[in-house]
């Protein structure tokens, strides 16, 4: 296969140096050691990447030093490929893409529409107990809400058990993986999409909201901030702000005009 390509493209630092002849080409969606220090102090998992970080980050260094072509998904991840290794003169930012054929809106919304969104790994630095704190005023407000979170991954079981600790478990819809189709479909027909992160390079999932005319509010982090212009097209809000977050939601819930305005807009800057 490798005599057929032009280049070799490797997404993960977590892989040595790759042995070939084609150029290398390395996408980055955010740095080791960064990504490390998001992580929430929860369970044996954190405590075990801090414990390794420096081994992940020798082995980030080197693929670097070997990749011919280095690309960041958003500028945030540029600033730090120059700010941790001031490698900014071998690096480009090209962002995610998304087919947007695929993930379009619909002219016609089915369901009531009122339900928050979450698509990504339910893993750490995802700020999921956040969103869970966030769930809980903004069900306090409006009980009829739902926040579907649709993913997998090492929190799932936290996440069901903090929803039924609070007393939210019938508000909660945890999906696990689902079908391409399934997952437009959730897209189109939500009142909005919420990314509570504590660090991303630039989520595909929010793109993918996007793209099918559903605003987000996101915290104001990484590519978040590249895509998102706060009061048009979504709202940004701080990292670890469960009570601005639920405002925000509440915000739109209650007023469907912004809401389809922001979609609109939304879907624009996809297409741009």
């Amino acid at each position: 296969l490798q005599h057929e390509l032009d280049i070799v493209h490797v997404h993960s630092p977590y892989v040595p140096a790759v042995s070939t002849s084609l150029p290398l080409m390395t996408t980055m969606h955010g740095l080791v050691k960064v990504d490390i220090a998001h992580y929430e102090a929860v369970g044996p998992r954190r405590i075990a990447y801090k414990m390794f970080s420096n081994i992940f980050s020798s082995m980030e260094l080197k693929l670097f030093q070997n990749s011919d072509i280095l690309t960041a998904v958003s500028s945030h991840v540029f600033s730090e490929l120059k700010t941790f290794y001031g490698l900014d003169c071998r690096a480009v930012v090209l962002g995610n893409g998304v087919d947007e054929r695929a993930f379009a809106p619909v002219s016609t919304r089915g369901g009531s529409r009122d339900y928050v969104l979450y698509v990504g790994r339910m893993d750490y630095r995802k700020g999921l107990f956040d969103l869970i704190d966030c769930a809980k005023r903004v069900c306090r407000e409006r009980p009829s809400v739902s926040f579907v979170f649709v993913g997998t991954g090492p929190l799932v079981g936290a996440v069901l058990k903090q929803v039924r600790k609070i007393g939210i478990a019938r508000n909660v819809v945890v999906t696990g993986y689902v079908s391409k189709d399934r997952l437009i479909r959730l897209y189109q027909n939500a009142s909005l999409l919420a990314l509570p992160s504590h660090y991303e390079g630039l989520p595909t999932v929010l793109l993918e909201a996007m793209a099918c005319g559903t605003p987000a509010i996101a915290t104001a982090i990484g590519g978040h901030v590249d895509v998102i212009s706060h009061g048009l097209n979504g709202l940004l809000v701080p990292v670890k702000s469960p009570e601005k977050m639920a405002k925000c939601i509440l915000r739109l819930l209650d007023d469907e005009d912004l809401r389809e305005k922001m979609g609109r807009a939304a879907r624009s800057t996809i297409e741009a």
